[in-house]
């Protein structure tokens, strides 16, 4: 078999695909062979990254939780205090009470005391001629009996009135030395709080930070990711071109694009901006169209997702290169492509391919 064309390589590998793989191991290079290994390796990666995030969640749980149980003891504490407190009312009130019964059985006894006094007069007034003296003498005996009684009775008094202080000032000595307590045990409790609290954000602040770092390493990996994948999507639309424009062009050719930039300079000088625009194009095409005969070259900009801009700078470089050649034209190709930049391309006469189809191919007809 004679392979003279692109177009009989292309034949020949339809009909022999066991030679696709070989052909691809000679013309790869080596790190282009090992992107599937890679992308296994990133993925395992980044499953371990998110079950360390997980348990890192396990852990904000568990503390939260410690928080919660620490706070409910603090509530218990609270509540057995004031029913501490409530009991010694109660004793407080009982011992008053007992207090009051006891002045009112003095009260009532002394009132017994006047009543019978009363009536001894009364007896010794039918008397009086008789027990005149001997009534004077019990009248000064019973005032100075009543004196007495009256003595006993005030002293009694102020000794219950002296022990009833000093059970007050028990009591509040015992309740200044509770809520003294209890402050010291509230402020114990809040700077334990604190500091639990400082080793928390202290704690969250280094998960912050390793989540960050976590998020740049990502980034990067995506950027690697996307360039590798921007690299092999080039290198299959340089490789698969003429066959994807095959219905639209004949003669298709794939263009060195150092030579061809040479060239127009030499007709007329690029700028260093636009030596900088030309050179970042992904691939040069050139052919002729079916219907009309006419020869186009085509400027290609390649993404794995096309957005608008992708369209746009199709666009400038193709209506750059119009200055040496007018039947230039844009061409946009990738996986994917966004809403606003598929609308974008139809306005503005773009080429469109999708992996291996033309969704947009403006309006030049393909070969019937």
């Amino acid at each position: 078999m004679a392979l003279q064309t692109i177009e009989d390589i292309i034949r020949a590998l339809q009909e022999h695909p066991e030679w696709r793989e070989p052909l691809l191991q000679v013309l790869l290079p080596e790190r282009y062979q090992q992107l599937p290994e890679r992308t296994d390796r990133l993925e395992q990666a980044l499953a371990r990254m998110a079950e360390e995030s997980a348990r890192t969640d396990q852990k904000l749980r568990e503390l939260g939780e410690y928080l919660e149980r620490s706070k409910e003891e603090n509530d218990r504490a609270f509540q057995e205090l004031r029913e501490s407190l409530q009991r010694s009312k109660e004793e407080n009130d009982r011992a008053f009470q007992e207090l009051r019964e006891s002045l009112q059985r003095s009260k009532e006894e002394n009132d017994r005391a006047f009543q019978e006094l009363r009536e001894s007069l009364q007896r010794s007034k039918e008397e009086n001629d008789r027990a005149n003296q001997e009534l004077r003498e019990f009248l000064e005996r019973s005032r100075q009996e009543l004196q007495e009684s009256l003595q006993r009775s005030k002293e009694e008094n102020e000794r219950a009135h002296q022990e009833m202080r000093e059970y007050f000032r028990r009591v509040q000595e015992e309740h200044d030395r509770m809520i003294q307590q209890m402050r010291e045990e509230q402020q114990e409790t809040e700077r334990r709080r604190r500091e639990l609290e400082e080793r928390t954000e202290r704690r969250f602040q280094e998960l912050m930070a390793e989540m960050r770092a976590f998020s740049q390493r990502l980034d990067r990996v995506e950027r690697d990711v996307a360039e590798l994948k921007g690299y092999r999507l080039e290198d299959y639309y340089r490789d698969n071109a003429t066959a994807i424009l095959g219905r639209y062009f004949r003669s298709l050719k794939v263009l060195d694009k150092g030579e061809y930039l040479q060239r127009i300079n030499e007709q007329a000088p690029l700028s260093d901006e636009e030596w900088k625009q030309l050179v970042s194009t992904d691939l040069l095409l050139r052919g002729r169209h079916w219907s009309t005969g006419t020869d186009y070259l085509m400027v290609w900009e390649i993404s794995w997702k096309i957005d608008r801009s992708d369209v746009l700078r199709a666009v400038q470089r193709a209506e750059l290169l119009r200055r040496w050649e007018e039947n230039t034209l844009p061409v946009v190709a990738g996986k994917t492509i966004t809403v606003g930049a598929q609308r974008l391309a139809q306005q503005s006469g773009v080429f469109v391919v999708l992996e291996t189809s033309v969704i947009n191919g403006t309006s030049l007809s393909p070969r019937g």
